[in-house]
């Protein structure tokens, strides 16, 4: 009975690994398939209109930004390269990456040091840096500050105690 027992529970584990990999392998196909889908044209010129529509007013939506880098990425012609660059500024920018982001505008500011936007988007990044840092630092000083403030008062009152 132990030796069909094991057989049995061998051909189950050799169907769930089977299972395993051939769901690894649709997920591996599903990527292969992001990398090579091409955007329709008509679409790009969608999203672009729309990206440069936001920007004339101010800073594009988020949403909108990630569309017309979307469709970017996915477009059948040679685009250049520094669009790449730029938009992976951006995006490692809204994540807060800004090392990151410094890096990819400090490559495309190498190629072509009097690109404006590229300019733009340092300063901002920089900025950003600066703000995030300042406030990283008020927090860490503000509970460092509490903690201190609460070990002083415990040794107030146990003064007042004795």
């Amino acid at each position: 009975m132990c030796p069909r027992f094991s057989k049995q529970a061998q051909l189950k584990a050799l169907k769930q690994q089977l299972v395993r990999e051939q769901s690894h392998h649709e997920e591996q196909a599903k990527h292969h398939q992001d990398v090579d889908e091409i955007v329709n044209p008509e679409d790009l010129e969608k999203f672009r209109k729309q990206y440069a529509e936001e920007s004339r007013r101010g800073a594009p939506a988020a949403q909108t930004a990630f569309y017309y880098a979307h469709a970017l990425i996915k477009v059948e012609s040679d685009m250049p390269k520094r669009d790449y660059v730029y938009y992976l500024a951006i995006a490692h920018t809204r994540i807060k990456e800004y090392d990151r982001a410094l890096e990819y505008i400090n490559i495309l500011l190498s190629a072509e040091s009097d690109n404006h936007q590229a300019l733009d988007l340092k300063e901002l990044i920089e900025q950003r840096m600066k703000r995030d840092g300042l406030v990283g630092l008020a927090l860490t000083f503000g509970f460092g500050g509490a903690a201190i403030l609460g070990v002083a008062a415990a040794a107030v009152m146990a003064i007042k105690k004795k």
